[in-house]
C-alpha cells in the first residue's frame, strides 16, 4: 500500500517523486491524443511526452533496484508496490499513441453524435481521473482512490455499452468508436490500478479489466 511516511529512503521519495511526474505526463498526452483525434491538433508533442513517460519507467525501476540493494528490509512494500504499478503508468502513454493514431481512418463529424458522441461523453469522465490518481498517490488519500476505482467501474459498463451496439452495426465508423472505447477503458482501468494501490496491500493491488 502507498501510505505516507516520514522515514521512507532518499531513493524511494526520488522514485515517487518521478512516478507522479509520469502521471503529469501521462495526462498531457491523453489530452494532446483526443484533441489530434477529434479537432485534427498537431500530434509533435506525443511522441517526446511517450518517450518521458517510458524514460521515467526505466528511472524508477533502477531507483527501486538501488534501494533494496542497499537496505532490502526498508520500504519493501511501498517498493514493490511501486515496481508493480508503473507499468500501468506506462501503458497510459501507449494507449494515448493508439487513441491518435485513429486519426488517420477518423472523420470529425463522427465524435459529435451516435457511438462518437457517446465516446466524447466518457472520455470526459476519464480525463479528471488522471488529476484523481495523482491527489490519491500523492497525498496517500484511500477515499480519492475509492472513488476512482468506483467511477472506473461505471466507465467500464458505459464502454460495455458502445462495444456493444458498435459491433451490431458493424460499419467502418462503428469499428472505429468500438476502439476508442476499449482504448479510454483502458485508460480508465490502469488509473485504477494505481489507485487501487493507495488502498489496498501489494497482494491485493488490483487488476481492473
Amino acid at each position: 500500500m502507498l501510505g505516507q511516511s516520514q522515514n521512507r529512503s532518499h531513493l524511494i521519495d526520488q522514485a515517487l517523486g518521478v512516478t507522479l511526474s509520469m502521471l503529469e505526463k501521462a495526462r498531457d498526452v491523453f489530452g494532446v491524443a483526443w484533441d489530434h483525434l477529434v479537432e485534427g491538433g498537431s500530434d509533435e508533442r506525443i511522441s517526446k511526452l511517450d518517450q518521458d513517460i517510458n524514460s521515467g519507467e526505466r528511472m524508477v525501476r533502477r531507483l527501486v533496484i538501488e534501494h533494496l540493494t542497499l537496505n532490502p528490509e526498508q520500504d519493501l512494500p511501498f517498493s514493490l508496490t511501486l515496481a508493480s504499478i508503473i507499468h500501468d503508468v506506462e501503458r497510459l502513454g501507449d494507449y494515448a499513441k493508439s487513441i491518435a493514431e485513429l486519426k488517420e481512418w477518423s472523420d470529425s463529424p463522427l465524435w459529435t453524435d451516435g457511438m462518437g458522441g457517446q465516446c466524447r461523453e466518457v472520455k470526459s469522465r476519464v480525463e479528471p481521473l488522471f488529476d484523481l490518481a495523482i491527489n490519491a498517490i500523492r497525498e496517500s488519500d484511500e477515499e480519492k482512490a475509492t472513488q476512482l476505482m468506483n467511477l472506473h467501474r461505471e466507465i467500464k459498463a458505459s464502454t460495455d455499452d458502445i462495444t456493444a451496439e458498435g459491433l451490431k452495426g458493424a460499419g467502418a465508423q462503428d469499428v472505429l468508436a468500438v476502439l476508442v472505447a476499449r482504448y479510454l477503458r483502458r485508460v480508465s482501468a490502469h488509473l485504477s490500478n494505481v489507485a487501487s494501490s493507495v488502498v489496498n496491500p501489494f497482494d491485493l493491488i488490483a487488476r481492473n479489466e
